[in-house]
């Protein structure tokens, strides 16, 4: 942050507020950056610059939407526009979406209308929560590729043209073009086999690091027309081993602080390790990780890492147990789980993606 000169740190809501509550821990009294938490969750910023990137927002929809109702929520499309769709189509709105594209170009004038509305109220929040004259901000998050960054950046430029963001992220994947300002504490470029295991560090971490205060699902205008965040806590779980890891973090995190000769733990030291240990995982951690729910929508609950059968029945019908594995997130806790014996799976999964291509 300082080497950056910012001006300003924004904390997303979700794993950056949990960074945050560690940044007050860990930074130094005198600290002369202002951060605060900035209510807005990936989901929502993709869904808020619907103009902006309309392919983000098809993609949130394919990620979250299993009914058809789904995406009438999903978007606030108005019944007078949605019931017309329905019949044009002979689609009852409590049928499984099997992922068409066509409902989505026929809704395409509606849904950006609707985004257009909360664009301006999303606007009017960054604008009772931005001073205009600061020019250079970092954000910070759990990370990905970045896309929330260059949505909320433009956000920002109509406010101040010049304003420029930085993304600071726990992962980060492709970070290697210094254009783009953004930097992960585990990066990878796109062209890299290790970008699976930034996936696999990021997905897990994703829920590890998850705030507890809930995702940002929008916006209300108050009577005196500030403006507040709605947030939904219905997919966040109370999971007992998240409070246990959460809580050792902050108890390291307080214990190094106190340390006399306050310093940087290398960065190849945390991220090898790290790696290791999710890449090839004990029984133990395979269990106690993969059993941590996660949720995209309040319909779509799952765990990180739980086989559903036996290995018996996964050789048996090998093509589902093949795909199982390709949709998990931890695909090496997945393997580990499955088949019981410690093995490089990671290793495995690279040269079977490899052949793949």
């Amino acid at each position: 942050a300082l080497q950056h000169s910012f001006e300003k740190i924004l904390f997303l809501t979700g794993e950056g507020s949990f960074f945050k509550k560690l940044f007050d821990i860990s930074r130094s009294k005198d600290f002369p950056i202002p951060y605060e938490v900035l209510y807005a969750s990936r989901r929502s910023i993709a869904l808020f610059s619907l103009e902006v990137n309309w392919d983000v927002a098809k993609q949130v929809a394919y990620n979250v939407c299993d009914s058809y109702k789904d995406i009438k929520d999903l978007f606030s499309i108005p019944d007078e526009k949605w019931n017309p769709c329905l019949q044009k189509n002979y689609i009852n709105e409590e049928d499984k979406w099997n992922k068409d594209e066509y409902i989505l170009e026929d809704l395409k004038e509606t849904i950006l209308e609707e985004g257009d509305k909360r664009t301006k109220i999303f606007v009017s929040y960054l604008s009772q929560l931005y001073d205009s004259t600061v020019k250079n901000i970092g954000m910070v998050d759990v990370g990905w590729s970045g896309t929330s960054q260059l949505c909320l950046q433009k956000f920002l430029k109509s406010i101040n043209p010049s304003v420029n963001i930085c993304g600071l992220y726990f992962a980060v994947l492709n970070d290697k073009n210094p254009k783009d300002k953004k930097y992960g504490f585990v990066s990878s470029p796109s062209e890299n086999k290790y970008e699976l295991q930034v996936a696999n560090a990021g997905f897990i971490f994703e829920n590890i690091f998850l705030d507890l205060i809930g995702q940002t699902v929008g916006y209300i205008q108050n009577k005196d027309n500030t403006i507040e965040p709605i947030l939904n806590t219905s997919l966040v779980f109370e999971d007992e081993t998240i409070k246990r890891i959460q809580s050792a973090i902050f108890d390291f995190f307080n214990d190094y602080k106190k340390v006399e000769e306050f310093g940087v733990i290398h960065h190849d030291i945390c991220i090898n390790k790290l790696l290791n240990t999710l890449n090839y995982p004990s029984g133990e951690l395979a269990n106690m990780l993969g059993d941590i729910k996660w949720a995209d929508s309040e319909k779509n609950i799952q765990y990180i890492s739980k086989p559903s059968y036996n290995l018996l029945w996964g050789l048996l019908h090998f093509r589902k147990l093949i795909r199982d594995i390709n949709k998990c997130g931890w695909k090496s806790g997945f393997c580990r789980r499955m088949f019981k014996i410690p093995f490089p799976y990671a290793k495995l999964y690279f040269l079977y993606k490899r052949l793949g291509k």
